[in-house]
Order: C-alpha cells, then sequence, then structure tokens
C-alpha cells in the first residue's frame, strides 16, 4: 500500500504477487518458438513490494503470457470485477522501444467480447494502469475470462519480469456528496477519471482531458443513458475539408498525445478543471514547445460550463484546408439526437458570437452552444452523422495563423418550455452581458483599467474590484428567466468578505485558486437586485 497510492482505499484484491508460488497456476504462455518461457524467480521481484516475480522470455511480439484459471486448483483468478476501478501491473523492461500489449476477455451470455489497450515501457520498472470503467464499455466486467499480454517491439529473445497484478477500488470524494438528492455540487474521482456534477441534477465525466459522460440525473438517477454514448461533448477542434466534413485529425502535430488533465477548483460555487494534449513525436519526450489543445473548463452547480480553448491548428508544413470546433451528443437507447441554430445576433456587440443546441428526442435533455471567435463565426450541424448522433460546428474564415481561440458557454438542461426564447435569452447575456449599475466600486476590464462592466466569457463570471472594501451595485434584469450570474471579487485574496443581495446575507460564498471571493445569483432576478460586498483585513 505504501508503494501504490491507488491502494489508499483499502478495498483491493490481489491477483498475483508471485511470492508465493501457488500464484504461478495463472500463468500460460501461448508461445511461438521452443525458446520462448516462463518461470517463478524468487529474487528479481520488485524489491519494494517483495522478491518474488513472474520471468518471462519472449522471442517476438506474438508471444503471450495468460493469466486465467485454466490450470488452478487452489489460486484463483477473479471473475467478477464490477466492485473495482483499475487493474494494475508491474512489467520491467530491459530497454526502451518496448510496449506491453493487455488483453482483457470476457464471456458473458456467452459472447467473447475483449478490450485492449497498449502502453509503452521505459527501461526498468513500469506501472501499467487499465481503467476498467473504460473497458467496461467493450466486455462484461462480471465474467472476466482472462488476461493476455504480450510485447510488441521484442524481436529476439528477450527476459522481462512481471509483478504485483492487483484490481483496486481507486475512488475518493474531492468534495461534496452524490449520494444526496439536495442540488449540491460533488466532484469523485474514481481512477483516472473525475465526475463532477450536481447531486440530483447532472454529471459529467472527464477521461483523458475529454468529457465522455453525459448524465440527465433528473431522468436517469442511476446513469443509465450516457448522452455522448461513444464519442465526447466537446468542444474539441477539429480538421475539416472544404466541403465540411471532418476530413482528418490532428496527426501531422505529432504521432503520439500526451493528455493532462487537472483540478483547479472544487468549491460550492464552481469546479474548475484545466484539460490540456501535447502532441510529440515520440512518447518519451518533454512537452516544452510541443503543439498543444488547452481547454479550461469552469462547472457551475446551475448546468452552466464555460469553456476557454487555445489550441495550435497548423505547422509550417502543415496547413489543414479549415479548422472548426465542435460539440456532440450521440442518442441514448436508440434515440435520435437533432440539432439547431439560432438566428443570427442583431447587434454589432455579439458579432463575434454564435448559438445553437443538441436536443436528445424523447427526453428533452438539450445543450445550449454559445461560442465567441476572434473573426465572424459561422455555425453549422455537419449531415450523416453515424448511428443518429448529432453536432454543431463553428468556423471561423476570417482566422488566419497557426492558432485558434474560443470563448464557449454550454448549458445542459431539461427545460422543455419555451426553449428557444429561453436559449436566446441566455446566448444573449453571454454575448452582450447587462451593464451593472455602481454605486460604489466598479469592474475590472481584461488590461486592469475601470469600465462600466467587464464579464469574463471564460469563466462566465464578472470581475468586480471594491473601493476601500466595499462594492455596491444593482442588477437590472432584461427578462423574467434565471441565467444565474456569477462574480469574482476581486482584491480579497487573504481578507474577511460578507456578500448580501436585496440587504440578506448571501450564501454560498467560496474562493478562487487565488484566493478571491467568487459568488453566483442562482435564482430568477424578476426585479432590481440590489449586491453589497463588504470586506475588511483579518
Amino acid at each position: 500500500m505504501a508503494t501504490y497510492p491507488a491502494l489508499g482505499s483499502g478495498k483491493f484484491v490481489i491477483v498475483a504477487d508471485f511470492e508465493d508460488d501457488n500464484h504461478m497456476e495463472l500463468v500460460t504462455l501461448r508461445a511461438t518458438t521452443p525458446a520462448a518461457k516462463f518461470t517463478h524467480d524468487a529474487r528479481n521481484g520488485r524489491s519494494r513490494t517483495g522478491p518474488g516475480c513472474l520471468s518471462i522470455t519472449a522471442t517476438n511480439a506474438a508471444d503471450t503470457v495468460i493469466f486465467s484459471n485454466r490450470t488452478s486448483s487452489t489460486w484463483y483468478l477473479k471473475r467478477d470485477w464490477r466492485a473495482f476501478d483499475t487493474m494494475m501491473l508491474a512489467v520491467h523492461a530491459p530497454r526502451q522501444g518496448l510496449s506491453a500489449d493487455v488483453v482483457i476477455r470476457s464471456a458473458a451470455d456467452h459472447k467473447q467480447a475483449s478490450a485492449a489497450t497498449t502502453h509503452k515501457l521505459q527501461a526498468g520498472w513500469n506501472v501499467l494502469r487499465v481503467d476498467l470503467a473504460e473497458i467496461a464499455e467493450r466486455i462484461a466486467l462480471d465474467d472476466v475470462q482472462d488476461i493476455q499480454l504480450s510485447f510488441p517491439g521484442v524481436e529476439k529473445k528477450t527476459n522481462l519480469y512481471v509483478d504485483d497484478l492487483i484490481l483496486t477500488a481507486d475512488r475518493a470524494m474531492v468534495f461534496g456528496e452524490n449520494t444526496t438528492t439536495a442540488a449540491v455540487p460533488y466532484v469523485q474521482r474514481i481512477s483516472e477519471r473525475l465526475h463532477i456534477g450536481t447531486a440530483g441534477t447532472f454529471e459529467l465525466t472527464f477521461a483523458q482531458g475529454q468529457i465522455v459522460n453525459w448524465f440527465d440525473l433528473r431522468a436517469d438517477p442511476h446513469r443509465l443513458h450516457n448522452l455522448t454514448r461513444g464519442t465526447t461533448l466537446g468542444p474539441r477542434p477539429i480538421v475539416l475539408d472544404q466541403s465540411h466534413k471532418h476530413s482528418s485529425d490532428f496527426i501531422p502535430l505529432g504521432r503520439a498525445v500526451q493528455t493532462r488533465q487537472r483540478l483547479l477548483e472544487a468549491n460550492a460555487v464552481r469546479t474548475v478543471i484545466e484539460c490540456v494534449w501535447h502532441f510529440l513525436d515520440d512518447p518519451g519526450q518533454p512537452t516544452a514547445d510541443r503543439p498543444a489543445h488547452r481547454r479550461r473548463y469552469t462547472i457551475y452547480p446551475t448546468g452552466q460550463v464555460f469553456v476557454s480553448v487555445e489550441a495550435v491548428v497548423a505547422t509550417e508544413s502543415w496547413q489543414p484546408p479549415q479548422v472548426g470546433l465542435a460539440v456532440r451528443m450521440a442518442p441514448p437507447g436508440g434515440d435520435t439526437v437533432s440539432a439547431r441554430v439560432g438566428p443570427a445576433p442583431a447587434s454589432d456587440d455579439a458579432s463575434h458570437h454564435a448559438y445553437g443546441w443538441l436536443t436528445a428526442d424523447g427526453r428533452h435533455t438539450r445543450v445550449l452552444f454559445v461560442v465567441e471567435t476572434g473573426g465572424k463565426p459561422r455555425l453549422f450541424s455537419p449531415h450523416h452523422e453515424p448511428s443518429g448522433a448529432a453536432s454543431l460546428v463553428v468556423v471561423d474564415d476570417g482566422q488566419v495563423g497557426d492558432s485558434r481561440s474560443w470563448r464557449c458557454h454550454l448549458w445542459l438542461t431539461t427545460s422543455d418550455k419555451d426553449f428557444e426564447e429561453l436559449a436566446f435569452v441566455r446566448a444573449s447575456a453571454f454575448m452582450d452581458p447587462p451593464a451593472l449599475d455602481f454605486e460604489i466600486g466598479s469592474s475590472v476590464g481584461k488590461t486592469g483599467g475601470a469600465l462600466a462592466f467587464d464579464f469574463n466569457r471564460a469563466s462566465g463570471s464578472y470581475i468586480l474590484a471594491a473601493e476601500e472594501g466595499r462594492i455596491r451595485f444593482k442588477l437590472r434584469p432584461r427578462t423574467p428567466h434565471n441565467i444565474s450570474t456569477a462574480f469574482t471579487v476581486a482584491g480579497t485574496a487573504g481578507r474577511e468578505a460578507w456578500v448580501y443581495v436585496n440587504h440578506i446575507l448571501h450564501e454560498p460564498v467560496a474562493r478562487d485558486r487565488e484566493g478571491n471571493v467568487i459568488f453566483q445569483l442562482r435564482d430568477s432576478l424578476k426585479k432590481t437586485t440590489l449586491v453589497e460586498v463588504i470586506s475588511s483585513a483579518r
């Protein structure tokens, strides 16, 4: 447990650590040459967890080690993995340039299925991790038959060592609680995935820097219908050909992609997660100065998601025909998804914006997509999406250069009544936010100067500045619809602060990662609302 932090929950199963000869009952070898073999080794195991290990002599990439119950009599491979989140395996490679292919097979309902993952190996000990939530989309975790291990890159007689094959329930609540029915935010880590949502409302799952799950917890409290089944919600940059078809990926930027996702904030007001893709020519090379796609998501308990996207999209040797930004929804349970594009903005102030929405037909579950670009955007829905899925793609013909920048707003909702009117109101609030009528204090512009108002579209928040520790302003709603406005109070790090709305102490109030006060007005503003912030030195 000291060596593997993923065992911290205390709920794990040691499939085989090879400190006992009986563990060898699980092992067979599908050899392609007489020189390929395996044996129990009592000396060369991972020293921090015990001297025993499995020693393998492989002669080519087709030699395969199989862990199963075929020859077991006293030690068995557990077949029901549903209570676990991660499979771990330690592999020692003699040199770089080798890989490990891990194939896990199941046979539920007399139908065999398999899930394969490939892991690049460094010289020395490597800890391989297989996310069971990911492979559960392809195999039945309640009826695992065997684990197969082979080594691409082996071309001649090579000695490798395997140790510590473990299943673990690697999960923790980072913030809040997801078992309550109250509409409170939470963040849960399960293996490498982050589950972010509001109890009883919605949940998003981030894996490898992408949103791979979206559950509408109002209609689907048991998380049975993933609204991004087989795809990702986005927004993500895509390469388009001249006919606006998704023609290729960003492979010319690098043959490998290193993904990273970091939780920057988790509190009662919002959750912030940063996702970065670095494109590499070799998986082991440094990421500095390599092409990258960066997305920062700011997620509010109301289902509002604000995203900033910065992406390198071309190089001197590769200039794609066109690059767009896409959001996508896939049909759960055989439903179809439809896409609509909203009317063009009427004001010049909103000319850099466009909006539309995707609807899961029959469920009234929708995602509103509003986007800001550097030029004049064009939003459309491509035809001929597979399996009834639908997407919205925005392109900016006026942008040039090797990088692109977008600011986006997603709203995840089940609202059905007057949705088109509500979509227009919310899109307008993002494109042309209402001004704040200040009596004391001001808003802070992006350059630090005082403006009549300023709204940070990357975080969905007004930035406020106090005058002698006080802020007092009125927010006049343009519509009775709720747009759940958020605020950040600059300069309050290390200071006591209180927020009042219409003379009543407001909660919740939290702090961003710089220590500044943040809060959100979640209720409908049907009349002029007075907001006051008082701060003082501790």
